[in-house]
């Protein structure tokens, strides 16, 4: 709870977490706050590349204008927000198990196991993001789920070190000694 007093005591977190709030909101809300269906194209030479706060040749007043194909930027800005909420939760959900998973583990286990994990913990480090979703995307088919994992498996080793030094700052402290 004092997180979020800070949080909201900061403005630029605050502004941050109204924004964050507010896209969830939209996203959750999509099927009712979308105008038209986000694939559907219509008259394509009539509503295409309109001017946002213009109304199309059905009679459909589009806020945020069309696309060159004639498809409603907001419908499809408010169902890219699912979509893009999704991928972000879900990769930062994988990330967070497998850090703190491997972090738990080397600071418990301790010695050459702890050596083992930091060892390739540090080599995932070494290697660029991009190259490895590069070579993924050439081996398989580009999809959401790989997506997620390359970003979720990408993205743990920052969760680990932390976790590891927390836990060993907790392992180092007087009342675990006095509870073993």
């Amino acid at each position: 709870m004092t997180t979020l007093r800070a949080l909201a005591s900061d403005i630029r977190g605050a502004v941050g977490l109204a924004v964050l709030v507010l896209l969830c909101v939209l996203a959750l809300l999509a099927p009712v706050i979308a105008p038209t269906d986000p694939a559907a194209q219509g008259d394509i030479l009539q509503n295409r590349l309109l001017a946002p706060l213009t109304l199309g040749s059905d009679g459909t007043k589009y806020w945020l204008g069309t696309d060159a194909l004639g498809r409603d930027m907001l419908s499809r800005l408010v169902y890219g927000a699912r979509i893009s909420l999704a991928v972000g939760f879900l990769s930062v959900a994988v990330s967070v198990l497998l850090g703190t998973v491997v972090g738990v583990a080397s600071a418990v286990l301790g010695g050459v196991t702890e050596r083992v994990l930091m060892a390739v913990t540090d080599t995932a480090l070494a290697l660029p993001r991009i190259v490895l979703l590069l070579a993924l995307v050439a081996l398989w088919e580009p999809s959401l789920v790989l997506v997620i994992f390359v970003l979720g498996f990408t993205g743990w080793m920052s969760i680990a070190r932390l976790t590891r030094a927390e836990v060993l700052g907790l392992l180092h402290r007087p009342f675990v000694d006095d509870a073993g």
